[in-house]
């Protein structure tokens, strides 16, 4: 009877530690030194237990809820294709010193869905690399604010940002040596979308 009861109360517990990494939230913190995607980004720091900041970029916009906000601490995060299929806010803790490294991984650094509306903010992209949209592919609205674009590339077009029918407003942002090979639009190519650049 003993090892029945021991047996269920495992399965519970694992049950449960199988759901903390998707445990979502208005509020995500991201620090890839301190964090683990495990833990539920709740808090900028570990506090105990489970709660505290997860590792990567693309785990944090897999779990944010709707409209929330999620903050990066600054070091270097080396992803790729990660796919934003929800409206939310992305801040850099500094645009010089949190950046995203696509590692000329063949794929955009992030991917805007249909109808959605993303915020990204004190970021810097580096190293995207795809057949289109090095840094950023979009179907969306996405409001660059204080970014900056470095080193992408796209086999066609869009170096750093291919936009399809879509929305891009960029406000101080930077784009430096950025190449599309197919030579449309090293820094950004629009497609039926709507560009406006502020202080670029």
């Amino acid at each position: 009877m003993l090892g029945i009861v021991l047996i269920g109360l495992f399965v519970i517990f694992s049950y449960g530690m199988g759901n903390v990494s998707a445990a979502s939230g208005n509020t995500v913190y991201v620090n890839g030194s301190s964090g683990n995607d495990t833990y539920n980004g709740l808090n900028s720091t570990w506090t105990s237990g489970l709660n505290g900041p997860k590792a990567t970029i693309g785990n944090a916009t897999g779990t944010v809820t709707t409209n929330g906000t999620i903050y990066i601490a600054k070091g270097t995060y080396n992803e790729s294709n990660i796919q934003i299929n929800t409206n939310m806010t992305i801040i850099g803790e500094n645009q010089k010193n949190t950046i995203i490294n696509g590692q000329q991984s063949g794929y955009s650094i992030f991917t805007i869905a249909s109808g959605v509306n993303v915020t990204i903010i004190n970021l810097t992209f580096t190293n995207g690399s795809a057949s289109d949209g090095g840094a950023i592919y979009n179907y969306g609205t996405v409001t660059d604010t204080n970014d900056t674009f470095n080193n992408n590339t796209a086999n066609y077009d869009g170096g750093a940002i291919y936009n399809v029918a879509g929305t891009v407003t960029d406000t101080n942002s930077t784009f430096n040596n950025n190449t599309a090979r197919d030579e449309h639009g090293g820094a950004i190519d629009n497609d039926a979308g709507t560009v406006t650049d502020t202080n670029d």
